[in-house]
């Protein structure tokens, strides 16, 4: 006996036009999930890259360039030709200066070679002149551009007093904000002292100018010089002889003789040869008239450069009052500004596109309600994309940001063409089971069509998902940026439009063709179809045309930031 499934209530129906309110509780949950993604998200001016290359600078104040190198460079080079992995190693010897750029291959972990290499450079510091500073090593980092820059002007014009504040105190308070890295300090007049003696008094008790520094620097420091026990208790004793003011390093006591130090040399509180000048101001009514100090901030690795910001403003404002007295503290560069500008830009672009694109739709489509569902496609699959690169861990950079404006274009065909599609039924009059069964056939035929074109843009931008080194750093974002903006259009098309149509009844109205628009194209096709050589023709020499502009065109990995300030180096 031959027996039948009963057939289930909606069959045939997708379960988007069964469930449409879940269905956009859904679409609106995805949305709130990508305007809260806005505040969540990591923003960043790139995307983490991690370049296998560290920076050995070893300096050496006051020697000429061919002794750095005998005496700085070589050395380095040899101890670190042994360092594992290393593929190419770059010198550069300059006055008072060696800088080497050291380069392993792609993969390498960043974190692990700078400690291989401070070992090696630490064995072979030992082998450098003892007047030489120990080297230091820095990763190379791209984006590793200061985020913040303070002004610190004395209101004394004391640039002493500025310059001893700045890396004494401020950097010191600065330094405990969240998210800050390295601090630089650069112009303003550092202390020191001068000491000018006197060769015959010196000669007379049996000492040199080099014999006296020695003995300064070996009377001018603290040291250990046992232990004391005490019960279970070990002490540790030290002699305290740094001298703390100009008076008690004059009164110091030369060895092997009954003479001060102020016998022999006059002492005076002075300033180092200034190696730096910094004026500056950012659009301020007063401009400063004297130099000051200037104060660049660096962020910690990975750390979101608009956070970074956040928390530096909050605690300048205290900064300033607890200085107020003393110095004028402005802030006259903020880097996050640019991403906050970008992401400004994002938005008028998407309200002007939306705009532009609500009038087109209704000069072709002449209905104002279809027109409408088409509109608010675009803001929804790019929500649902910031979304989706907040889940998987994304920032919202440089790239991403291309990434989804390249993908505005995109997510409103699939729209166009559903929308165009389901506005020729009439749906006036009908139930709403009805009108689910007459969309539901549309659905299923356009469906195919949809996912092969929309998969098909996609498989043009995989290969960037699978690209090593820098390029795969850069471009990983862009293309995810494109595929969930083109994925959350599809997904938008096949659901929430289809769900805006069964509720919105949006009927459909037939076109005049009248239009000027129409009966240009159709004139211009019509030619074209008559004499296909010469559409050939035209078409292979404007291919040709642009193969052949690619050797003129200027290359770079990223094009510069445009921060509306002008560079010069002298």
């Amino acid at each position: 006996m031959k027996t039948t499934k009963p057939r289930r209530p909606g069959g045939g129906i997708p379960l988007p036009l069964r469930r449409p309110v879940g269905t956009l509780m859904i679409g609106a949950a995805l949305v709130l999930g990508g305007l809260g993604s806005l505040s969540t998200i990591d923003m960043d001016f790139l995307p983490d890259i991690s370049v296998p290359k560290i920076s050995v600078i070893a300096p050496y104040q006051g020697l000429p360039a061919a002794e750095i190198r005998e005496m700085i460079t070589l050395p380095l080079e040899e101890s670190l030709l042994s360092l594992k992995g290393l593929k190419n190693m770059e010198s550069l010897s300059r006055d008072g200066l060696a800088l080497l750029e050291l380069s392993f291959p792609w993969g390498t972990d960043r974190a692990l070679a700078g400690l291989q290499t401070r070992e090696i450079i630490d064995t072979a510091y030992l082998t450098l002149p003892s007047e030489a500073e120990k080297p230091q090593v820095l990763p190379v980092d791209p984006g590793d551009l200061p985020i913040i820059v303070l002004a610190v002007y004395p209101k004394a014009e004391d640039l002493s007093l500025a310059r001893r504040l700045s890396e004494r105190e401020i950097r010191m308070r600065l330094q405990q904000i969240e998210g800050v890295g390295s601090i630089q300090i650069r112009g303003g007049l550092e202390e020191e002292i001068h000491l000018e003696a006197d060769p015959s008094l010196l000669a007379g008790r049996g000492l040199s100018i080099p014999t006296l520094a020695e003995e300064i620097s070996g009377m001018n420091m603290d040291y250990p010089v046992g232990t004391v026990t005490e019960g279970s208790v070990e002490y540790l004793v030290k002699v305290k002889a740094r001298a703390e003011s100009l008076q008690e390093l004059e009164d110091i006591y030369l060895p092997g003789t009954t003479c001060r130090l102020k016998d022999l040399a006059a002492l005076s509180l002075g300033t180092k040869k200034q190696q730096s000048f910094f004026l500056g101001w950012n659009n301020e009514d007063n401009p400063p008239t004297h130099e000051g100090v200037m104060i660049l901030m660096r962020r910690q690795g990975g750390f979101s450069p608009r956070l970074m910001a956040e928390h530096v403003k909050k605690e300048l404002a205290n900064i300033r009052r607890s200085y107020a007295g003393d110095l004028d503290i402005r802030l006259i560069l903020d880097r996050s500004a640019i991403l906050n500008r970008s992401f400004r830009d994002l938005a008028v672009s998407l309200l002007l596109g939306a705009g532009i694109a609500f009038v087109v739709l209704l000069i072709f489509i002449r209905n104002h309600r279809q027109a409408l569902i088409v509109l608010l496609s675009m803001p929804s699959s790019l929500l649902w994309a910031l979304l989706f690169l907040n889940l998987t861990g994304r920032t919202f950079n440089l790239m991403s940001l291309g990434g989804l404006a390249l993908g505005v274009g995109m997510v409103v065909d699939n729209a166009i063409v559903v929308t165009e599609r389901l506005g020729r039924l009439s749906l006036n009059g009908k139930s709403q089971k009805e009108r689910a069964g007459l969309l539901a056939p549309e659905i299923s035929r356009i469906a195919p069509s949809l996912i092969g074109s929309t998969v098909t843009t996609i498989v043009v931008f995989t290969p960037l998902l699978f690209l090593s080194g820098m390029n795969g750093s850069l471009f990983l974002d862009l293309a995810l940026g494109v595929v969930f903006a083109l994925v959350s259009s599809l997904l938008i098309a096949l659901t929430v439009i289809p769900v805006l149509f069964l509720l919105l009844k949006p009927q459909g109205e037939q076109l005049k063709r009248r239009d000027l628009f129409f009966s240009f194209f159709r004139k211009l096709s019509r030619k074209s179809l008559r004499r296909p050589a010469l559409v050939f023709i035209i078409l292979s020499v404007i291919g040709v045309a642009g193969i052949l502009s690619l050797a003129r065109l200027p290359m770079e990995i990223l094009p510069p930031l445009n921060e509306g300030r002008l560079y010069f180096r002298i």
